[in-house]
């Protein structure tokens, strides 16, 4: 399997990169000027180490996508958050073990489609989208209203 990774500038991830190239593991890095809309539609998961806009832009898309959370980092969360992550981890779209995240990728990979299409999954994704995801109309009205009030 190849995979690509696209680390972001100034993210503090160089040194992750680094020890990737090290590591003889096949994996690509996307070149830092490579448009994250371009890019997650040649692949078929995106897996996120923080909370960050490409995991609610997967969302959004409607691309399949795990969070990878780190408990030491990711932790401060409002209460109706929490429940969305409870729900997260019960549906696989969010992880706290890395070795869990890799069982899951590695035992779905060839039937993503059937996860991340399942109605639960969805429902979730919906769910989340209307309560974090701001995704204004096309006449852009709703952010006009916020300089014009």
């Amino acid at each position: 399997n190849k995979i690509h990774a696209k680390i972001l500038p100034d993210s503090g991830m160089k040194s992750f990169e680094n020890s990737i190239d090290k590591s003889g593991l096949n994996i690509k890095f996307l070149n830092k000027k490579t448009k994250f809309e371009e890019a997650i539609k040649s692949y078929n998961l995106a897996v996120n180490f923080r909370m960050s806009t490409v995991f609610f832009e997967c969302l959004i898309q409607n691309k399949p996508t795990i969070l990878v959370l780190d408990k030491r980092t990711n932790i401060y969360f409002d209460k109706k958050f929490l429940n969305f992550l409870k729900l997260m981890l019960k549906n696989n779209i969010a992880f706290i073990n890395i070795s869990k995240a890799s069982k899951f990728i590695n035992e779905n990979y060839f039937h993503l489609d059937k996860w991340w299409n399942n109605k639960k999954t969805q429902n979730l994704r919906n769910d989340i989208r209307e309560n974090y995801c701001r995704n204004f109309n096309s006449t852009h009205k709703d952010f006009k209203k916020l300089f014009n009030d």
